[in-house]
């Protein structure tokens, strides 16, 4: 997998969040869209962790820090990166502009 963190990296996961405002039917069309939202974004962290989808929805009811070790335990990254070897190859553009 290519999701990596680097070491000294902080990875979370939280409920999607709405600020809806406006009349009753605008609230609940965007109500709508963060339940469909929600059901989409945990069903693919459960499928790409491997954890249950009932883990990831509890895990995320509050938000959820994890160091990159435990992150790496739960299957949210596939790797840390703890040295420039560490990176694909050939590195990304971007990189050679920093």
């Amino acid at each position: 997998g290519h999701r990596a963190s680097l070491p000294n990296s902080t990875i979370m996961i939280h409920q999607p969040r709405s600020q809806a405002k406006g009349q009753a039917s605008d609230i609940a069309i965007k109500a709508k869209e963060v339940l469909h939202n929600r059901r989409t974004c945990f069903g693919i962290i459960a499928e790409k962790s491997g954890q249950p989808l009932e883990k990831v929805q509890s895990d995320a009811q509050r938000t959820k820090y994890m160091s990159p070790e435990v992150a790496l335990e739960y299957g949210i990254i596939d790797k840390i990166l703890e040295s420039p070897k560490d990176l694909p190859s050939p590195a990304p553009a971007f990189l050679k502009s920093l």
